[in-house]
């Protein structure tokens, strides 16, 4: 069962955005709940998110994912506007996620024609009978992603100036 991203009734070009549940509900209140706000006053397209906005709703996003069901459920989701995967590599990048850069991209390689981002249906019948080297590199990435138990801080921590005064300012034309 795919992840559905593309919806007719989507406001937006917006990826699809699944908020992944914190491991430590206890400083929920964060950068990360700031961009979720954020994203609901633009309308739901994380694109236009200014940083550090954007890198944590586009990492939390691909990682709830990710969570849920592995690489193999990331690449069967279909996100509005098809957006290149590397968004999503930047992203991690940015939160200093080398090995999910690094895996991400030798996925995408990994798969048997060019632009998988734009190939729904080819992309949804590999995964279905997925070659031995993409199988064994997703299982092998996707256990690295299950046991980082430092993604939730590093999403928290992203932005966010050394003396932990996170203050977000408002938007424009914004109370």
């Amino acid at each position: 069962a795919a992840a559905e991203a593309n919806s007719d009734s989507a406001p937006t070009r917006g990826l699809l955005v699944v908020r992944r549940p914190m491991q430590d509900q206890s400083q929920s209140m964060d950068v990360v709940e700031t961009a979720y706000e954020r994203l609901a006053l633009i309308g739901g397209d994380p694109l236009g998110l200014d940083e550090p906005f954007r890198t944590v709703v586009l990492a939390d996003t691909a990682l709830g994912l990710i969570g849920n069901g592995g690489f193999e459920y990331f690449f069967e989701s279909d996100f509005p506007g098809h957006p290149d995967y590397s968004i999503f590599a930047a992203a991690f990048q940015n939160l200093g996620l080398t090995y999910l850069v690094d895996g991400l991209r030798e996925l995408i390689a990994l798969f048997p024609f060019p632009d998988p981002h734009l190939e729904r249906d080819r992309r949804l019948t590999f995964l279905a009978s997925p070659s031995p080297d993409f199988d064994s590199a997703a299982s092998r990435l996707n256990d690295l992603v299950w046991q980082d138990s430092s993604i939730d801080e590093r999403l928290r921590a992203y932005g966010v100036p050394p003396n932990n005064s996170f203050k977000p300012k408002p938007l424009r034309g914004s109370a």
